[in-house]
């Protein structure tokens, strides 16, 4: 539907931005950087099949086999809308927010979140 075409186009975007511009790919903060790739992996890896989003959820069964869930059930979104949009607002705001606590504490509060 339209909000998963706006989310095809916003990644497309993204894509765009930080594949051809050097400078700006560049100048990105480490954690945030980081976070952005993670987010893009994980999407390219559910996308192609590798990795099935049912791998990925929580389940308070599968957890004591399988800690990693903590975390990765946080890395998986149920429309691309959803990703792009977060991937949008980590690169801009994210962006910012490290710039201004630095790179340790801005992973310290997202390590919080």
């Amino acid at each position: 539907g339209m909000r998963e075409s706006i989310g095809i186009a916003l990644l497309l975007q993204l894509a765009h931005v930080l594949l051809t511009d050097q400078q700006r790919r560049r100048s990105l903060p480490p954690v945030t950087a980081a976070l952005v790739l993670l987010y893009g992996s994980i999407a390219a890896a559910v996308a192609s099949g590798t990795v099935q989003t049912k791998d990925l959820h929580l389940e308070d069964s599968l957890l004591p086999a399988s800690p990693w869930r903590v975390l990765s059930c946080f890395l998986v979104y149920r429309s691309l809308a959803g990703l792009a949009f977060h991937l949008w607002l980590t690169l801009l705001i994210g962006e910012q927010l490290e710039a201004a606590l630095g790179s340790r504490r801005y992973a310290s509060i997202l390590a919080m979140c």
